[in-house]
């Protein structure tokens, strides 16, 4: 599928491109307006595949390897969105929207940022259930007031990683997407 690997190579190099002139400004970096700006870029040129002829491409028969099983399954693919938009691009939303909304700049440690992004993930996967969210939901939220007690000294975590503002936008973004693609899911199975 020679035209699909031009367009992803196409996508690769805008995607570099538009990120390098990002990090050229340094006034930018935590904005939540260039932030948002960004990701319509980046979803405005993911988009631009509706309007060549690869919308009309053909699905790859599925041969039983691993990667074309994959890329043919609308609910793994659908899944993995939700999983980075949430997981992974939840903790840039909710640094921009603090430095630029809330005019806030706590520090970041490591186990802050890879903690929410990994709790955000937990929480959107539970929605591949079908049974028992609540409680699954309950037990992820249950435990960050755990890591807390446990961990509070040997990661120095501030009291901002169970009680503050950040934490509820979060799980805001996790359920919202986890919810979303429960409601997607039962539309692709």
């Amino acid at each position: 599928l020679p035209g699909l690997w031009g367009f992803i190579f196409f996508l690769t190099i805008i995607h570099l491109f538009q990120d390098s002139i990002k990090l050229g400004y340094k006034g930018v970096k935590y904005v939540f307006w260039f932030y948002l700006l960004d990701q319509i870029f980046h979803i405005a040129l993911i988009a631009v595949v509706l309007l060549i002829e690869l919308k009309n491409l053909q699905p790859p028969a599925n041969s039983g390897g691993l990667i074309v099983t994959l890329y043919n399954n609308n609910l793994v693919i659908t899944y993995l969105i939700a999983v980075i938009f949430a997981g992974y691009n939840g903790y840039f939303m909710i640094r921009n929207f603090r430095s630029t909304l809330i005019k806030e700049s706590l520090p970041y440690n490591n186990f802050d940022k890879w903690y929410g992004m990994l709790e955000r993930t937990l929480l959107v996967s539970i929605f591949l259930l079908d049974r028992y969210l609540f409680i699954y939901i309950s037990g992820v939220l249950i435990s960050r007031p755990l890591v807390f007690a446990l961990g509070r000294k040997k990661f120095a975590l501030n009291q901002e990683f169970i009680g503050g503002w950040e934490t509820v936008a979060s799980w805001i973004i996790a359920l919202v997407t986890g919810l979303l693609f429960r409601f997607l899911k039962h539309r692709l199975i």
